[in-house]
């Protein structure tokens, strides 16, 4: 049953909403059009580099997000989900998880190619992979969390970013900042991944139950 729900999860993404192509192709789109206005030989470029990767991911991540849970309220998938043997917060921990498939780790795995723009080291390329893989699922289990006290609002594309961009602003920052380090330390790369690990793994055990909160205060 819970494979069956994240298969169709995955099957929404990829097919049938069409968000998982959007989000990619809207983060190589901006890369690419971000690069054509620096200076390729510049110093700056090569630091500006992964702090764009973060912010475009974090952006395709949003763009996304208000359809988590909108489109089975339009439906009517949600009245079905909620009388499921499956719990709500176990429901949407799997929405989440099926959205950081379908844009982060695609992302993710295209970022040694985009990094050759940047001509980013290699590891500090490596340090941003690893800081992405940790990092972002916190991203789609906030997003889950706005999408679940939104998704009944008409303007729920506008409000849901004001809402939870500030949640955001950790993880971009350690993200960022334990690439562009001067200091190329192993200890500090090492304590900022940690907290990037522990920033996700908060959120992926609380925000699941906020979000079914959510979504049970928004139905009544």
């Amino acid at each position: 049953m819970i494979f069956a729900l994240l298969k169709r999860e995955l099957f929404l993404s990829f097919t049938a909403n069409g968000t998982a192509i959007l989000g990619v192709v809207f983060f190589i789109t901006v890369i690419f059009v971000s690069a054509l206005g620096f200076d390729i030989n510049s110093t700056d470029f090569n630091l500006i580099g992964p702090s764009l990767i973060w912010v475009t991911a974090l952006l395709s991540v949003l763009l996304s997000a208000k359809n988590l849970i909108q489109d089975d309220f339009r439906d009517g998938s949600l009245d079905l989900l909620l009388i499921s043997p499956i719990p709500l917060e176990l429901v949407l921990a799997l929405k989440a998880f099926a959205h950081w498939i379908s844009i982060s780790l695609p992302i993710i795995l295209i970022c040694p190619v985009i990094s050759a723009l940047f001509t980013i080291p290699f590891d500090n390329l490596l340090i941003l992979i690893i800081g992405l893989f940790l990092g972002t699922p916190a991203l789609s289990f906030i997003a889950i969390l706005g999408a679940s006290l939104t998704f009944s609002l008409r303007r729920s594309s506008i409000l849901m970013p004001i809402l939870i961009m500030p949640f955001y602003i950790p993880t971009l920052v350690f993200g960022v900042k334990i690439v562009n380090f001067t200091e190329n330390t192993n200890e500090y790369h090492i304590n900022g991944l940690l907290i990037l690990l522990a920033i996700t793994l908060l959120s992926m055990s609380v925000l699941p139950f906020a979000a079914a909160m959510g979504v049970k205060s928004c139905l009544k």
